[in-house]
């Protein structure tokens, strides 16, 4: 049923309009009246008409001014106003605020029926324009996730996948050149058996998780690999690297304090640096795992956190590891279990590695492998 509220001050119009719907209309029916702009604004908030008939002339709040208050609250509502004279200012006033019709007093009931009934194709019209653009919404929240994984496989697949990335970046609007990784790591600790557990658990957290940093910042959340969330983070052009790096610390200090809240298990976040190319979005990400690598329960750490001396024993490793992923991608079955060796033989030899983060180290290197194998 249509919903028509009339305001006039002069009630003959009003109950002219009312017997116009009711002898014409049958799903149509006026639900209010108002002599007032005041009362009018009053009203329609209750009422929730869909087409409301406005006298510009009247005591107190004029018409044109009612408009505009209603219009803060139903923003959807079609205004047909009505005045005893025509007076330019106020129809072009009128027009700027999306009055749909102009009427001079007094309208016939022709012209009154006529109104009407394009009234109500308008509002059926709108109305389905609405469900579509809200089922358009809802199947893109759908895929939304799916295309943002995408995005995050593809930049771990690093350069051979540049058109992927500039393609997942196209389809989710992201303009921005420069961006930078931040991993969320969780669990007590790095065991491998942890590291498994931690995942299945992690999967039951997601949508909080994903909600949470969403709600934080403007990102690209990845799906959760082992115990780990990758977050690619687009940033503007002209922000410096400094700028960018304090704000990044700042934004997962946010998401940690709420992450506390909604979810009962430790986490760590590394950041790597902003980069400005797709190929070096791989190096960020690698520089947030590096920079994980040294954070405790709930501490953040960026790649520039790290001193020099960590960074150095960690570089070599990275090396071979690079090494070990284009062996193995080019089939060199010998190379490659030779590079696996030095790794473990490199990771056994620094006294400060326990054997099961060691364990964790390999562990990663072999879904690393797995996933280049696919």
């Amino acid at each position: 049923m249509l919903k028509i509220m009339v305001v006039d001050d002069e009630s003959i119009v009003i109950e002219s309009i009312k017997y116009i719907v009711v002898k014409n209309f049958k799903d149509v029916m006026v639900a209010g009246t108002a002599r007032s702009g005041r009362e009018a604004i009053e009203k329609a908030e209750t009422v929730k008409p869909d087409i409301i008939f406005m006298d510009i002339k009247m005591p107190g709040i004029n018409g044109i001014d009612a408009i505009k208050e209603i219009r803060e609250v139903l923003p959807n509502v079609q205004f047909i106003i009505l005045s005893a004279c025509e007076q330019f200012e106020y129809a072009k006033e009128a027009v700027n605020l999306g009055v749909s019709e102009y009427l001079l007093k007094p309208v016939n009931r022709s012209k009154m029926v006529e109104i009407i009934r394009q009234a109500a194709i308008n509002h059926e019209e709108a109305k389905a324009k609405r469900k579509r653009e809200l089922d358009l919404k809802e199947k893109y929240e759908k895929v939304l996730p799916v295309l943002e994984h995408g995005l995050i496989y593809a930049i771990l697949l690093n350069e051979d996948y540049n058109e992927q990335i500039n393609n997942y970046k196209r389809i989710l609007e992201i303009n921005e050149e420069k961006g930078f990784i931040m991993t969320f790591e969780f669990g007590e600790g790095r065991e491998t058996g942890n590291v498994i557990g931690q995942s299945v658990q992690s999967h039951s957290f997601y949508p909080k998780l994903r909600d949470v940093i969403k709600s934080e910042v403007n990102c690209v959340v990845g799906p959760v690999i082992l115990n780990r969330i990758i977050v690619y983070v687009p940033v503007p052009h002209y922000e410096d690297d400094y700028q960018v790096r304090l704000e990044s610390v700042r934004t997962a200090e946010s998401i940690l304090e709420k992450l506390s809240k909604k979810i009962d298990t430790s986490i760590r976040v590394g950041i790597g640096s902003a980069k400005s190319e797709n190929e070096n979005l791989l190096v960020s990400f690698t520089e947030s795992l590096r920079a994980i690598k040294y954070a405790e329960e709930k501490e953040i750490i960026h790649i520039n956190d790290i001193p020099e001396e960590q960074i150095a024993i960690t570089n070599s490793i990275e090396k071979q590891v690079k090494m070990l992923m284009e062996k193995a991608s080019s089939g060199d079955t010998g190379d490659s279990r030779a590079i696996f060796i030095q790794i473990y033989d490199d990771l056994c030899e620094n006294n400060k590695n326990s054997i099961e983060f060691i364990k964790g180290e390999l562990l990663e290197l072999m879904v690393m492998i797995h996933r280049l194998a696919i």
